[in-house]
């Protein structure tokens, strides 16, 4: 099973005092053993923080950024089962200012093509603070996604 984790962040970082929190949880996996790097597709990345870089080096993940999401779409394999991870902060900031970080730069219609397309087998969604949506944009957004993971999901 491939993961095509759908953010604007790696999650790439070192564990700070062996606390796992939601920037280290690839690396995680990875340093565990439950996927390889080559099984993992990163999606509308825009930032990459300086202590993930020597990890990347070191490993052959598959990185999309957000300008590159027609490249992830022509080249990845449909046809393999994945799980999906969406966080809200992949969206543009009009589109999800309720979260912890808004450097996303896809649209609503990029994230649900993208969402139609794989057909996930498994999909979760993080990140969504309700506390900094005053107008309940992103909540509006994320149940929208939802929606369509529900549609799309791969029995």
């Amino acid at each position: 099973m491939k993961l095509v984790w759908l953010d604007a962040h790696l999650d790439l970082k070192e564990k700070v005092e062996d606390h796992v929190s939601h920037d280290v949880v690839v690396r995680q996996l990875v340093e565990e053993g439950l996927f390889e790097p080559g099984e993992i597709y990163f999606v509308g990345i825009t930032e990459v923080d300086y202590d993930e870089q020597g990890f990347l080096e070191s490993n052959d993940f598959n990185i999309y950024r957000a300008d590159e999401l027609t490249q992830f779409l022509a080249d990845y394999d449909f046809s393999e089962a994945c799980y999906l991870s969406i966080d809200i902060d992949v969206l543009t900031e009009g589109e999800a200012p309720g979260t912890g970080y808004t450097d996303g730069r896809l649209s609503m219609e990029e994230v649900e093509k993208t969402v139609e397309k794989l057909k996930p087998k498994h999909a979760d969604l993080v990140e969504v603070a309700p506390s900094l949506d005053q107008k309940n944009v992103t909540v509006r957004n994320a149940k929208t996604v939802l929606n369509k993971v529900v549609e799309a999901v791969d029995f």
